[in-house]
Parts: C-alpha cells; structure tokens; sequence
C-alpha cells in the first residue's frame, strides 16, 4: 500500500506564507494570531514587535508542531491582514 500523502520538509512550511491576524488590544499594543495554525498567537506593544513576535512563534509552532504531526497544514491564503 502506497501512502499518496507525501510527507514535505520542514523548510517548505518555514518559508510558506501564512495569512496574520493582527488586532488592536484595548488595553495597548496588538494581538495577533495565524489562525491556520491553531494556538499559534502573540501579542506585542508596536506593530513592528508583534510582526517580530509572530514571525518567531510562527518558527516554533511549526518545528514544534512538525515532530508531534508530520503532516502540517499548508497556508490557506496569502498576505497580512488587520482588523
């Protein structure tokens, strides 16, 4: 039996770009959060830092996630968006 999924490295994901949610917190600063990556969120005080906080979480949720499921999700869309 073949197995038609086919397992792709880690660099593939790592370089993927995956759509960022970023939202004012009312208290100051941003949350943001790659909702096709579950759990994978971060806030910070500028837009500058939280992007830098994200790009970092993004890193470990996915080496992270790689050894507990070899089979990661591949980005849903494109771009950055806020709300």
């Amino acid at each position: 039996m073949t197995n038609d999924i086919q397992r792709k490295s880690l660099e593939f994901y790592l370089k993927l770009k995956y759509p960022i949610k970023i939202i004012p917190d009312v208290t100051g600063g941003y949350v943001a959060e790659i909702e096709d990556l579950p759990g994978c969120f971060t806030q910070g005080e500028t837009l500058e830092e939280t992007y830098e906080n994200m790009e970092e979480v993004r890193q470990l949720w996915l080496i992270r996630d790689r050894e507990k499921n070899p089979l990661v999700g591949k980005a849903s869309r494109r771009g950055l968006y806020r709300l």
